[in-house]
């Protein structure tokens, strides 16, 4: 399998099969991100939970280190600001921005087109090797 098919395999895998889970107070703390076995064993997780799984899975289906980061960003379109959570993956010379969402596929956002539409404010990026603050 190559790894347009492992990333399509994974992606997919999560986004359908990890059920989206209300926030719950876990060990006395409010919404902290879960662990990927603890998501895997529940099948259930937020939004920030897919994208710890998606990046282990990807990481552990030896995808480089360098190619698969998690990014944590401000957008701002016209005025008006929010936050967002992705996987910045790098695959056969395009990097996509991956959001396990509904109706999303690996490849619908390429990073180029987001980062010419949005000002993007980079906060944090890392995986298991790496974590940089902006």
């Amino acid at each position: 399998m190559g790894d347009g098919e492992k990333v399509r395999a994974i992606f997919n895998f999560v986004r359908d099969e990890i059920l989206k889970e209300e926030k719950l107070i876990r060990n006395g703390r409010i919404d902290y991100w879960n662990y990927p076995k603890n998501i895997l064993e529940n099948r259930k997780g937020e939004y920030e939970d897919k994208i710890i799984l998606l990046v282990s899975m990807l990481r552990t289906a030896g995808i480089n280190e360098s190619d698969v980061e998690v990014v944590g960003a401000k957008l701002d379109l016209a005025g008006s600001t929010s936050s967002d959570i992705w996987i910045e993956l790098k695959l056969n010379g395009r990097t996509y921005l991956l959001l396990p969402r509904e109706n999303n596929n690996y490849d619908s956002f390429n990073k180029d087109d987001i980062y010419s539409l949005y000002d993007v404010q980079e906060l944090f990026r890392f995986n298991d090797k790496k974590l940089v603050r902006v």
